[in-house]
């Protein structure tokens, strides 16, 4: 903090002894000065941006809501890995093994999950749709019977199908359901992705129907 001040008050003294120096030469200072004007304000903003960027890197160091190792989510729905917290920028690796710099004041301004805060033990909830006329109690039982044979499910929790909605064309549920990520250890993603594929799975073994949107084309006569 006291670097940046220094830099600041440094730039400011060089403009001021060539403002006098140009001055004291008579020299018409009035063109110059509105470039100068310009050009202090631009160098201001660039510091104060590094500036915000440094006290936000403090900020999240001492708070400590995000660490080395978290897995997070920005609003922009890009997440990753937390491998460096530095002192401008955070550094994450998604998934895909693509590096991203963030800024560390959209850290501490913005929005932004952090699965990993605490602990790996969440409850989580899984959307799927099913045909009309489906045996609701039916589907039930299915859906968690095949949650109850993932290795992250805490069958020692309770694990429900819950109807959410009457949709156009399906009947919505939520497989709600306790998952400990510390047995496997895979991000939000792919837990989610372990859980929808064995409802699928389940709902395809037992002839449960899947819906389909249903559209109706008219063909006008001419």
């Amino acid at each position: 903090m006291s670097l940046a001040c220094g830099l600041v008050f440094g730039v400011h003294y060089i403009f001021l002894g060539i403002i006098i120096a140009f001055v004291t030469l008579g020299v018409d200072f009035t063109a110059f000065a509105i470039v100068i004007g310009v050009l202090g304000i631009g160098i201001g903003f660039s510091l104060q941006s590094i500036f915000s960027n440094f006290i936000s890197g403090i900020i999240l160091l001492l708070e400590k809501n995000i660490r080395v190792g978290d897995f997070i989510e920005l609003e922009s729905k890009e997440n990753g890995f937390v491998k460096e917290i530095n002192v401008r920028t955070t550094l994450i690796r998604t998934l895909d093994n693509l590096e991203i710099l963030i800024p560390n004041v959209d850290l501490v301004g913005k929005k932004f999950t952090n699965w990993t805060l605490s602990e790996k033990i969440r409850r989580i909830r899984i959307p799927f749709a099913v045909a009309f006329g489906s045996d609701k109690d039916y589907v039930k039982k299915v859906i968690i019977d095949a949650a109850k044979k993932i290795p992250t499910t805490i069958k020692e929790k309770p694990i429900d199908v819950w109807l959410i909605d009457i949709g156009e064309s399906s009947l919505d549920f939520e497989l709600i359901v306790w998952v400990n990520e510390y047995i496997k250890d895979l991000p939000i993603i792919a837990t989610r992705s372990r859980y929808l594929w064995a409802i699928e799975s389940a709902l395809m073994k037992n002839n449960i129907e899947i819906p389909y949107p249903v559209r109706e084309i008219k063909m006008m006569k001419k």
